[in-house]
């Protein structure tokens, strides 16, 4: 293989590339994230984003924070979304470690709860044709 066969092939590889991130949708795409990314910095947001600023919110509003963290953690645990070990440590730092481990317990109990109910019910047919071959009946 020469230079010349080469610098052809990079040539043509940025062309595919550039045709595929020129098409509309995922230009749009890529435009709205720009401009989220240049509000956040331009708008001075990271600022509500600390540490100190969620645990001055939740001991304002401790209840209503309380009641959200867990419907989110326990929607987080019914889809087994990842990020859970984050969202939990999270729960730690702004919540305190008593509190924030009796959320945690219990959204994450109803969590695998509705997973195993969502799974037996909803998906129950997928799951059977999908496994077929492992499953004894």
């Amino acid at each position: 293989m020469t230079v010349a066969n080469i610098v052809e092939f990079i040539n043509e590889a940025s062309k595919k590339i550039m045709q595929l991130l020129m098409r509309p949708p995922k230009l749009i795409i890529l435009l709205i994230i720009t401009a989220l990314i240049g509000a956040f910095i331009g708008l001075d947001v990271q600022q509500y984003f600390s540490l100190a600023h969620f645990q001055e919110w939740v001991g304002a509003n401790s209840l209503f924070a309380s009641l959200l963290y867990f419907v989110f953690y326990t929607f987080l645990a019914a889809l087994s979304i990842p990020g859970a070990v984050a969202v939990t440590l999270v729960g730690g730092a702004v919540f305190g470690f008593w509190w924030g481990l009796i959320l945690v317990s219990f959204a994450s109990s109803i969590g695998a709860l509705l997973a195993f109910l969502l799974s037996r019910t909803l998906f129950r047919a997928w799951v059977e044709e999908k496994f077929s071959a492992y499953i004894a009946v």
